[in-house]
């Protein structure tokens, strides 16, 4: 099965704080039952824990409005720790019989090249408990070419977390 992109949503407080909005266009690739406003999907993300998720669209009005109910939502937001200007990516891999969906939680470490690098939240170095929070002024790009780059993090003392990350950035 080959793996689409459905959509990129860069994250703003309402959406860490309440619901999700979802782009009109992508409902074709959930299907909600026949005189139903919401339908159920499970997506995985980047270490392969599964996430259930409801899907809704409002009754009434001249478009179905679609969001990811905070009540399925909030839990992601909490245990990815995502925040404003974070993003999320949807996926969808489908053949005649099964879809699957696949969602990443990103965060923007760098701009390289004029593009902005995104990592999955997963990758990133955090020791638990010990940081709140990253400074993205405190990453530094170590060594860049062909858009292959390793970034380091520095923490308090002696304590030194890498991250090797290979992508192929392209331009929009």
């Amino acid at each position: 099965m080959e793996q689409v992109h459905l959509f990129t949503k860069k994250l703003k407080p309402t959406h860490i704080s309440h619901a999700l909005s979802f782009p009109t266009h992508v409902l074709e690739a959930f299907p909600v039952p026949e005189g139903a406003h919401m339908t159920n999907f499970e997506a995985v993300d980047a270490t392969d824990n599964a996430w259930r998720f409801c899907l809704s669209t409002r009754m009434t009005g001249a478009y179905p409005k679609p969001v990811l109910l905070r009540s399925s939502w909030h839990r992601f937001v909490e245990q990815k720790g995502l925040a404003p200007e974070d993003r999320v990516v949807f996926f969808i891999e489908r053949d005649d019989m099964v879809r699957r969906y696949t969602v990443r939680a990103q965060r923007k470490v760098m701009t390289l090249m004029g593009q902005d690098v995104w990592v999955d939240v997963e990758d990133l170095p955090l020791v638990a408990g010990d940081i709140q929070s990253l400074s993205l002024r405190s990453w530094k790009l170590e060594t860049c070419y062909e858009l292959h780059y390793i970034v380091k993090k520095t923490v308090e003392g002696n304590n030194s977390y890498t991250l090797t990350h290979t992508e192929r950035l392209t331009m929009q």
